[in-house]
């Protein structure tokens, strides 16, 4: 032990030494990219570049959005909603028996008239409303490795509840999505002569190739005791099955349009066609409506007017601001960077004070902020310097009742820490108000500022254009009905900027002065708190449930698909 420190003593490693000397610093590396420092583009926004931009931007999109909306209105499109009219009039009381039936008879047939030239190929569409095919069950209701691939056949994890038959063969294609495969079908004639519609490209040619493997048949699909949808030919490959390929690309929104086929033929001017609609879909369990769509496209697709009324839009309100723009650097131009325009600066007012100035004698030159009532015609310091002194209210009031004075008291009406703190017992009054503009009250020089409670209560600033200050108070009871008579020297120019002057006279509670609001405020957040009270405690007496059951999650509420 000696030796040991016999040879820290004499030189030998010390190490509270020599971590002191190698202090490990967290200051980063050094580099242009953390330091901001990389060279960057900051234009300056003049005038000249901000109108360019807008008329630019309005330039190019009142064209497009001229030409996308007349390319919208040449689309002719034929729109028929046909799920009330195909259900018989026995059955319009209970239509969802009648479209569960097997043997009630689905096939309609409706005419049409062409109100224009319908160019061909004309698109044959359906579109499904109030059918929510982005449910997160639904979904996810699907194998992708499946329709890949026939080696990816028995990946059914996700396709619950048509993953498999009752002896838990896999079903091909799985899922919710494919089970509710659309499958009314429309026939076409006109003039007694059959309408072909193709069902060829009417896919996206990715997904075929990609998606939908040429390997993969289906399989045991639409076998069980509830059918969902459309049945497939189980003879040919899934890549080649465009309706499903069609559906299965799931809709984002309730509202919905999928490509049943194309017409190939032009049809003219008020040609009647006849269609024999098979009504077998089953959109009356929730409230769905199915319509039938015949549309022409354009070179911006089909019939969508969104598009050049938002260009329309976009460009007339650049073009209005660019005129706007235009007109006021004409009629009220500025010098470009004009500190005068920054808002702290729009108004002086607030910050033309010095509360050095006002704490202490020994501040009395501190005057940098209080211009243009910083100083006197030869230099000498304003005290209290500033225009929030020097625009003192100077309106006096001279109470009596019953041809008695009633004396208003000036005592103790101002923040008493505002007398402590910030208004200094060896500060007086000097030149203030001596110049050749009065702007409000005078003040007595030998009173110092700390006991000049007027001043002290106007110098704390209001934070609305609408306020009061406490001028004084009447220290004796008012009696109902009493007359008081108030003799009013109305000096303070309020007219000069359209201000309005009041005098008011009040009483206060423990809360203060007169104000309902907070009063209102407490009995609707209390109203509205009691009132979810009740509407909670009668909601868990009439309907409990256990505490974190997973079944009320809403991905667990319809495990079974969404058809009956």
């Amino acid at each position: 032990m000696s030796s040991r420190g016999a040879a820290s003593s004499s030189g030998g490693p010390q190490l509270g030494t020599s971590d002191s000397s190698k202090r490990i610093s967290k200051k980063p590396k050094y580099s242009r990219f953390t330091q901001q420092e990389l060279p960057a583009c900051k234009p300056i926004l003049t005038p000249g570049w901000v109108i360019a931009t807008f008329v630019a931007v309005g330039i190019v999109f009142i064209p497009i959005g001229l030409a996308s909306l007349f390319a919208s209105q040449r689309v002719v499109e034929i729109v028929h909603r046909y799920d009330q009219e195909c259900v018989p009039p026995i059955f319009s009381s209970d239509q969802l028996a009648y479209i569960q039936s097997s043997i009630t008879n689905k096939t309609c047939t409706k005419n049409f008239t062409v109100p224009k030239r319908m160019k061909g190929p004309v698109y044959v569409y359906y579109q499904l409303d109030n059918f929510y095919q982005n449910h997160r069950r639904y979904v996810k209701s699907r194998s992708d490795t499946q329709l890949r691939s026939k080696a990816g056949e028995l990946d059914i994890s996700n396709c619950k509840p048509e993953a498999t038959t009752g002896n838990n063969s896999p079903i091909v294609p799985c899922g919710l999505i494919a089970w509710s495969l659309f499958n009314d079908t429309y026939g076409f004639s006109m003039k007694n002569k059959v309408l072909n519609v193709s069902k060829k490209n009417i896919a996206w040619k990715s997904d075929q190739e990609h998606k939908f493997g040429s390997d993969v048949y289906p399989k045991n699909f639409q076998s069980g005791g509830l059918i969902g949808g459309a049945k497939l030919n189980a003879s040919i490959p899934l890549s080649e099955q465009e309706d499903l390929i069609v559906w299965m690309r799931t809709a984002a929104l309730p509202t919905f349009r999928k490509l049943y086929g194309k017409i190939e033929t032009d049809l003219e001017a008020n040609d009647e066609i006849t269609v024999v609609i098979q009504n077998n879909y089953n959109t009356y369990s929730f409230g769905g409506r199915k319509r039938l769509v015949l549309s022409t496209t354009s070179w911006i697709g089909g019939k969508n007017d969104f598009l050049g009324i938002a260009y329309l839009t976009v460009g007339g309100f650049c073009m209005f601001l660019a005129i706007g723009f235009i007109l006021l650097y004409v009629i009220k131009p500025r010098p470009l960077g004009d500190p005068a325009f920054l808002s702290w600066n729009r108004n002086p007012y607030v910050k033309s004070r010095s509360d050095t100035q006002l704490r202490s004698k020994a501040g009395e030159l501190d005057i940098s902020n209080c211009k243009p009532e910083a100083t006197t015609g030869n230099n000498s310091p304003i005290v209290p310097c500033g225009l929030i002194a020097w625009s003192l209210f100077n309106d006096t009031y001279g109470f009596s009742m019953k041809n008695k004075v009633l004396n208003v008291s000036k005592k103790n009406i101002a923040w008493k820490s505002d007398q402590e703190h910030k208004f200094g017992s060896d500060v007086y009054p000097k030149n203030f108000q001596s110049g050749g503009l009065i702007g409000g009250a005078k003040l007595n020089a030998s009173i110092p500022l700390s006991e000049q409670e007027d001043l002290i209560v106007w110098m704390r600033t209001a934070a609305l254009p609408t306020f009061r200050k406490l001028y004084g108070k009447i220290e004796t009871d008012l009696e109902a009905n009493e007359e008081i008579t108030v003799v009013i020297q109305n000096n303070y120019n309020t007219y000069s900027f359209g201000g309005r002057k009041r005098l008011v006279l009040s009483t206060t509670s423990w809360i203060g002065g007169k104000n309902d609001f907070l009063g209102i405020a407490y009995l609707t957040v209390g109203g509205f708190c009691m009132f979810l009270a009740i509407g909670f405690i009668l909601l868990y007496v009439i309907k409990p449930r256990p505490l974190g059951d997973p079944a009320f999650l809403s991905w667990n509420r319809n495990p079974s698909g969404i058809m009956n």
